[in-house]
């Protein structure tokens, strides 16, 4: 008989040998965060911080709310389909030591995948990563390990299928809220009649938004088939008119003061940014050879295009929280995953997730924001991406929508996927039509996706090959349970 090894702080388990697998994920899972809110993020607030409407420091407190309130309330869903949905879990139920090694070996390769394209400068999905090393590591041990189609679990299939539709909603979404502002606002010619009716608009957007949230978080933490039913709606049309009425009366015209209080000051840096860095698709010629009267895409009122920044707050807040519902819970699927395996001593096809894990990932966000993300964000300014901020608006609304979506249905999709897919629905709205779009950059991003799957799991696969030597010596039996004996561990034993 042998002593179970101690662990002076989680206790006695089979799977003790194996705490360094956490120490590492811990770090990984970080630095995915940190990778996101280097990029994602940071073009989520680049409008309202370029515009003077937050100071970073405001954007960072605004991002770590909604952030971090989208993956603790959404997230928990998309966590599980990563950690146990994607592969069958099932073949390594007398190998939980493999199952714990393949899945720190997918956080590193998809950690390591997005920093290679990063250093790059290529674009890239944080969730193709996560879902292509997740499908390397399995193919080491067997081909057949991968669920495609299944009843009750997402499958390859139906992931592969919502990256596809996701930009199409995103761009459908996108579109028809640009084509609505266009003919009720924009092209309105009297100024102040305009203003009036981007106030209401404006005020409609923010409770058609709180609705969404609403309806979603609880249809989520509630059972179906009950009261709640009634109830969840009766929510989410309250929150529809407090909110609303909130922003008629209230936020919109302190956004506004806010913005026509920095326009005061007249220095042409603090003026609201007429661009978008996410994804340099729109054609625009270089800063010192604008004209002016170029009337060959929609042109509206700076006054009146300025206004928009009260909705760019709105639509960022609303970003940041379907970003941390979706994207930040695809990061951290891989490590919920490790420590439920070293939680429980064994495999569990239902995965608890750990809220301090999808916390650690948002930590990562947030320095990525603080420490690259003001870069970006910079950049925002002087790209000359030309997109206005009623387009910008109309872009993150969609993006954040789809996302959303995808989210309550517990499906990883890519945020940038999303974000694409509305950035070039709005182009083709914008009076240039398909001349809008540099199409070639477009089918530059697509190749990018399509290798980043491939990419990440040869990654994955080389390191878990590599490492799978130190788990060969550890014994796991089947089954093996947590044994919770802190500080009181001398007597027991183990055959």
């Amino acid at each position: 008989m042998d002593l179970e090894p101690l662990d002076a702080l989680y206790g006695a388990s089979s799977t003790q040998p194996l705490s360094w697998i956490i120490a590492v994920g811990i770090f990984s899972a970080f630095f995915l965060g940190f990778s996101m809110g280097s990029n994602d993020v940071a073009n989520s607030f680049g409008t309202v911080v370029g515009g003077k409407v937050l100071t970073l420091n405001q954007a960072l407190v605004v991002a770590a709310i909604f952030d971090i309130s989208g993956s603790l309330t959404l997230g928990a869903g998309v966590s599980k389909t990563v950690a146990s949905k994607i592969i069958d879990v099932e073949i390594y139920k007398n190998e939980p030591a493999q199952y714990m090694l393949g899945m720190l070996s997918a956080s590193i390769g998809a950690a390591g995948c997005v920093g290679i394209a990063t250093k790059f400068g290529l674009p890239i999905s944080t969730t193709h990563a996560v879902i292509g090393a997740v499908v390397g590591f399995s193919f080491v041990e067997t081909t057949e390990g991968v669920i495609w189609w299944s009843a009750g679990k997402a499958g390859m299939g139906s992931i592969i299928i919502s990256w596809f539709l996701s930009p199409v909603l995103s761009g459908i979404v996108a579109s028809i809220i640009y084509i609505i502002t266009k003919k009720y606002v924009l092209q309105v010619p009297d100024l102040d009649d305009a203003f009036k009716r981007h106030r209401k608009l404006s005020s409609v957007i923010v409770g058609w938004v709180s609705a969404l949230i609403v309806i979603f978080v609880a249809y989520d933490l509630t059972e179906t088939g009950t009261i709640y039913d009634w109830l969840n709606i009766v929510m989410a049309v309250a929150a529809l008119i407090v909110m609303g009425l909130f922003a008629y009366f209230f936020l919109i015209p302190w956004v506004v003061k806010r913005k026509l209080r920095v326009e005061e000051k007249g220095s042409e840096e603090e003026r609201i940014p007429l661009t978008y860095s996410a994804t340099n698709l729109f054609i625009s010629p270089e800063p010192e050879i604008i004209e002016e009267n170029d009337q060959s895409a929609d042109a509206y009122d700076p006054k009146l295009e300025n206004r928009f920044a009260s909705l760019n707050i709105i639509t960022s807040c609303f970003m940041a929280f379907s970003h941390g519902a979706n994207d930040i819970s695809n990061a951290a699927g891989p490590l919920v995953a490790v420590w439920d395996t070293y939680r429980r001593g064994y495999i569990d096809k239902e995965v608890d997730v750990a809220y301090w894990v999808v916390i650690i990932c948002c930590v990562g966000v947030l320095f990525g924001l603080a420490i690259w993300g003001r870069y970006v964000i910079e950049t925002v300014g002087t790209k000359l991406t030309k997109i206005t901020p009623s387009r910008a608006y109309a872009i993150e609304l969609g993006t954040a929508t789809a996302l959303l979506v995808a989210s309550f249905l517990t499906l990883p999709v890519s945020s940038t996927h999303c974000l694409i897919g509305a950035v070039v629905a709005v182009g083709l709205c914008n009076g240039e039509g398909r001349r809008a779009i540099k199409w070639k950059m477009v089918g530059n991003i697509v190749v990018s996706w399509v290798i980043t799957v491939p990419l990440a799991g040869l990654i994955s696969a080389g390191i878990y090959a590599a490492l799978k030597p130190l788990i060969s010596g550890v014994a796991l039996p089947p089954g093996a349970q947590l044994i919770s004996c802190l500080y009181n561990c001398t007597n027991l034993t183990r055959t």
